[in-house]
């Protein structure tokens, strides 16, 4: 509080993380990214009621804020806030590319601040979100070389051609880039970058690393951890086989020795086979491979249900006047698939993170919901779970509320470390002007107001 976040030519990575709680990251001293420095949020899980807050500013000189390819749901506020002032300069680039969340995507400074882009780049490609608008805020291209790239954007599932990115809330002087399009801009950190490869990857000059040449070398978490920078087991090991004339064969180990390397270990398997008269020889083979350790992160749980629209709102839960129940389905993506485990349902748990209502979530109906009971799915029992959405005529809600579930790893088959996530959101059946006077968080857990952050992947959970 009250102090500098400096980063000079190094480099923060929060890869393959779940964040969660009032603020998935929340910064409130001004950030300072100088030298080629590089911060960077991908391929996480993101489920909390603020998403990555800069709640004193931003100022990137020559370095690049990179926010890609996250998941999640978001009940107040943007995956990226830039409060106070935001300048990026001497080639910096802001990316926010390839996430899909429930909320706003991006909010810039309010008039008469602003996201100040001189000589730098801020890429708005390839998001999916929901709600009125994409961001909020203003954008200013401060002299040549300010590039302002958006494109590929959908909205509330609907797919946003450049004539409608202004009532989305994208203001500014912007250059459109369509899906599929090959764009430097888009792709890589220009001062980096020497071209761009038939495939559409950015091919680095000196000092440029990675797939979009960050001016930092930050191993990235892909799911299998297939880096350099993860650690090697390194052995070898002698096997014996001898063979008798009647051609019995009897192998046995006969040592193992581990050995460190440069770059972590190096698995060589020397096999050493002895034939006994007739004939007499020994052939040796040796056999040398390079096994990669890594943990992979654990996929996003597909949630559905059965209600028309696919959509849950206050009126299924009180009833509906439907005699067939409403199932509450969560699906795995291949490979992975549930557990043979008679107690499934016990790896499963319920977690609000909007305001805590009595006559919702946080009363009676709560409680039902996590006492019913899970089963398989009977057309697809290995991958899909389901329960009834149990009915109480007095719940009742003033604004809507997301429920996230979790899964503890150990229910699913596939080899993933750390938790799955997965919401879906309860609609009430007020206006909007009620339900904005309902406004305040409390966290993923009840009472928390701390950031919470359990990283998957290599580092465990």
């Amino acid at each position: 509080d009250g102090a500098v976040l400096e980063l000079v030519g190094g480099g923060v990575a929060l890869d393959a993380a779940v964040l969660g709680g009032d603020y998935a990251l929340y910064a409130s001293a001004r950030v300072v990214a100088s030298g080629g420095a590089v911060l960077r949020v991908s391929g996480s899980q993101v489920y909390a009621a603020h998403g990555l807050v800069f709640g004193s500013g931003v100022e990137a000189n020559a370095s690049a804020v990179v926010v890609n390819n996250n998941t999640g749901a978001l009940t107040n506020g943007a995956l990226l806030v830039l409060r106070g002032s935001a300048s990026f300069a001497s080639g910096s680039w802001l990316s926010v590319r390839g996430n899909s969340v429930s909320g706003r995507l991006l909010s810039a400074p309010l008039y008469p601040r602003r996201a100040d882009l001189v000589q730098s780049t801020l890429t708005l490609h390839g998001n999916a979100g929901s709600g009125p608008v994409v961001m909020d805020g203003t954008v200013a291209l401060g002299g040549a070389g300010g590039k302002f790239v958006v494109g590929c954007l959908t909205l509330n599932g609907q797919a946003l051609q450049p004539m409608d990115y202004r009532s989305a809330g994208i203001i500014g002087e912007f250059r459109p880039v369509a899906c599929g399009v090959c764009d430097a801009d888009v792709h890589c950190f220009a001062a980096a970058t020497r071209a761009m490869s038939r495939s559409c990857g950015c091919l680095c000059a000196e000092g440029g690393y990675g797939r979009d040449c960050l001016p930092v070398y930050l191993p990235h978490v892909d799911g299998c951890n297939r880096t350099p920078g993860m650690p090697l087991l390194s052995h070898t090991a002698t096997l014996t086989e001898t063979r008798s004339p009647t051609s019995t064969a009897t192998p046995s180990l006969s040592a193992t020795h581990y050995s460190p390397t440069q770059h972590g270990p190096t698995e060589t398997l020397q096999v050493t086979e002895t034939v006994a008269p007739p004939p007499t020889r020994t052939p040796t083979a040796s056999v040398s491979s390079t096994s990669w350790w890594g943990e992979v992160v654990c996929p996003t749980l597909a949630v559905t249900t059965t209600a028309a629209g696919g959509g849950l709102t206050q009126s299924d839960i009180r009833g509906g006047g439907s005699a067939v129940p409403t199932l509450l389905m969560v699906a795995l993506p291949p490979p992975f698939r549930w557990a043979r485990d008679a107690q499934l349902g016990t790896h499963l748990s319920f977690v609000s993170v909007s305001t805590a209502q009595p006559r919702g979530f946080g009363g009676p109906w709560g409680a039902m919901l996590r006492n019913a009971t899970w089963v398989r799915n009977a057309t697809n029992p290995s991958t899909v779970l389901e329960l009834a959405v149990p009915v109480h005529r007095g719940y009742f809600i003033a604004a809507d509320e997301t429920i996230v579930i979790r899964c503890d790893a150990v229910a699913v088959v596939g080899g993933c470390k750390g938790v799955l996530l997965g919401s879906f959101t309860i609609a009430s059946d007020t206006l909007p002007a009620s339900a904005s006077a309902l406004s305040a968080i409390t966290g993923v857990v009840a009472g928390a107001a701390a950031v919470a952050v359990v990283v998957t992947g290599g580092l465990g959970s």
